[in-house]
């Protein structure tokens, strides 16, 4: 199966209206990580601890050119000007497919997770690319855009257990390519709970059974557990189908002191494993044909090499695809950043000053030309971390949160020396720090070459506000 060719839309036209990472994760890693890897060294995975860290814009991750930058900035006063915009370059992604299927071992299927690559056309893209047709959602929203784009030319597993209501609505509203999907379970109750749809729908749903490896986030925890819920799949034959395992390791870079990533994956291993004996011994038949054995993420790829001894035979990633900020220390490994935003500038205050106290920060940007300065862009910040022009910092003296919060909310300010030489109109750049970034607009700008060639919609109708419900049809 392949999916199909992707319907583009020019620059000039708007797109059609469609359809994290985990914070903890993130957290965990600036109290644990101790180090970044140079970008001329490639990391063992002894090293693994520094990869995936929530690191910021003097990551190990190479940043385009300074003229690159400027390029892309005479690309956007010319073909988006005084709009905000999201960048896709696309020489970025191609080069790091070609990382990604290059580091991934041959017995090992790439499965792409969605929710990571919010635009349709960008899912199928790098799907096409890849040479997969092997998808993962984690929302009925997505969900529902994939089967509406792709049908049944897609094979999708869910990463996270959807619950039964949703599940109705999607086999309702698409009833023959609904049903092919993995519907992902985690418990035995919750097993019930779908073997009641699929009998009242009188159709056989394909069911993935959640394991916990390790990182303690639902799933099986025990092989007595899985047996619990093997054996109702069993005795409903007609109704329930078992496809495979889901077994998430995320929590394998994030060691803390004292705790070895490398033991760890090991055990993640051994643990898998032993789901694996346990069910094929107790219920044989169900472990006759082809099963899915999915695992990994973009910041353990890597370890699954030819060399691995794994059951695993799956592979999840996406934001590897677009390294985008809180996975930047996987450029040590050769990927590129291929995802930015960009607000243009919409005032320039020059001297800048702050409320209450004329004259003082004059005064001090005597002796700190960074203060001299007051940008303020369109946008009320991305989520990331602005890169370029160089020398723009958050004003000290207005109180703000992580770029998107200040004392103007709708008017993000920097402040900068006046060789910054940013112009009314001129775009400043953020590195965004999750590939859902995309959702931030309604269509991305797809770069080629430094030139704007086409838009990609984004999957913001069903992806904003936590991925809720799909758009009314």
């Amino acid at each position: 199966m392949h999916l199909t060719t992707p319907s583009l839309t020019s620059p000039d036209q708007p797109p059609s209206s469609p359809l994290s990472r985990r914070l903890w994760l993130s957290g965990a890693a600036a109290l644990f990580a101790t180090s970044c890897v140079p970008d001329s060294h490639v990391p063992g995975p002894s090293e693994e601890s520094a990869l995936g860290a929530a690191a910021s814009a003097d990551s190990p991750a190479s940043m385009p050119s300074a003229g690159q930058f400027a390029a892309w900035n005479a690309e956007l006063r010319d073909k988006a000007p005084g709009r905000d915009a999201v960048l896709l370059d696309l020489d970025a992604v191609d080069h790091n497919i070609a990382v990604v299927t290059a580091l991934l071992g041959s017995q090992l299927s790439l499965r792409i997770v969605t929710k990571s690559l919010p635009s349709l056309d960008l899912i199928e893209y790098v799907a096409q690319q890849a040479g997969t047709n092997k998808l993962m959602a984690f929302s009925e929203g997505i969900l529902f855009g994939l089967l509406d784009r792709f049908g049944a030319n897609a094979d999708i597993l869910l990463g996270r257990p959807m619950p039964a209501p949703g599940a109705r609505r999607l086999l309702k509203a698409h009833p023959l390519p609904a049903r092919g999907v993995k519907w992902l379970i985690d418990t035995k109750e919750r097993l019930l709970e779908y073997l009641d749809l699929a009998t009242s729908i009188h159709h056989r749903l394909s069911v993935a059974i959640e394991i916990d490896v390790g990182l303690h986030r639902g799933g099986a925890r025990t092989t007595t557990e899985l047996l619990e819920m093997l054996a109702v799949i069993a005795d409903n034959p007609s109704r329930l189908r078992f496809v495979g395992f889901m077994g998430y390791e995320g929590h394998v870079p994030f060691a803390p002191p004292g705790f070895d990533s490398d033991a760890e994956f090991a055990a993640v291993q051994a643990r898998y494993a032993d789901f694996v004996q346990a069910g094929s011994q107790a219920y044989p038949a169900l472990f006759e044909g082809p099963l899915v054995l999915n695992s990994g993420g973009s910041a353990t790829h890597y370890r699954y090499g030819e060399d691995l001894s794994t059951v695993v035979n799956d592979i999840a990633l996406g934001n590897a695809f677009l390294l985008p900020g809180r996975f930047a220390d996987l450029g040590a490994l050769g990927f590129v950043p291929a995802l930015f935003a960009a607000s243009p500038v919409l005032k320039k205050v020059d001297p800048a000053e702050v409320p209450f106290a004329p004259g003082y920060l004059p005064a001090l940007a005597q002796d700190n030309p960074s203060l001299e300065v007051s940008y303020f862009m369109l946008a009320g910040g991305f989520p990331g971390d602005v890169v370029h022009p160089e020398g723009l910092i958050p004003s000290p003296f207005i109180p703000g949160g992580e770029g998107v919060e200040n004392l103007l909310p709708n008017q993000t300010l920097r402040n900068g020396a006046r060789d910054v030489g940013l112009g009314i109109g001129d775009f400043v750049f953020y590195y965004p720090w999750e590939g859902d970034a995309l959702v931030w607009l309604q269509a991305a700008e797809v770069m080629r070459d430094g030139e704007i060639v086409v838009r990609f919609p984004t999957m913001r109708e069903g992806c904003s506000k936590g991925c809720g419900a799909p758009l009314a049809h």
